[in-house]
């Protein structure tokens, strides 16, 4: 450890209070989409962001700020990693 890099990961995880929880999700991830910079891959559970700290936390305040500014209750739970992970590698369990 102790191994400092530009990038940051953040893992993010959105959970709408609405009946229309899902679409509320895709179209969060798709605005993620729209920002220049950011790689991101989506599973069952979660979104992971990997980028330079102003392109990471500046998109998931700008998407947060959009979707809490709406009528339907929303809660977050984002984890932010100082490491440069590669996202989309699967970890070696060996």
């Amino acid at each position: 450890m102790g191994e400092h890099s530009e990038n940051i990961v953040a893992d993010i995880s959105m959970y709408p209070l609405a009946e229309d929880y899902k679409a509320a999700i895709i179209a969060f991830i798709k605005a993620l989409d729209d920002r220049p910079g950011l790689q991101r891959v989506t599973n069952q559970l979660s979104t992971q962001l990997r980028g330079s700290f102003d392109d990471v936390t500046d998109a998931i305040a700008e998407g947060m700020k959009t979707v809490m500014s709406g009528p339907d209750k929303v809660i977050f739970a984002v984890k932010y990693l100082n490491a440069d992970l590669e996202i989309a590698r699967p970890p070696d369990l060996s």
